[in-house]
């Protein structure tokens, strides 16, 4: 008995995209901040 590796099917579109833009405004939020306390120091 042969076993065939099929790799997991891809997520919908959408779902990838919505991630993609959560985690830029995420790291846009936390750079945001870093350079409101770098230059209020």
């Amino acid at each position: 008995v042969q076993l065939q590796l099929q790799p997991p099917p891809p997520p919908p579109p959408q779902q990838q995209q919505q991630l993609e833009q959560e985690i830029i405004l995420l790291v846009a939020y936390l750079a945001i901040n870093n350079l409101r306390s770098y230059f209020y120091i």
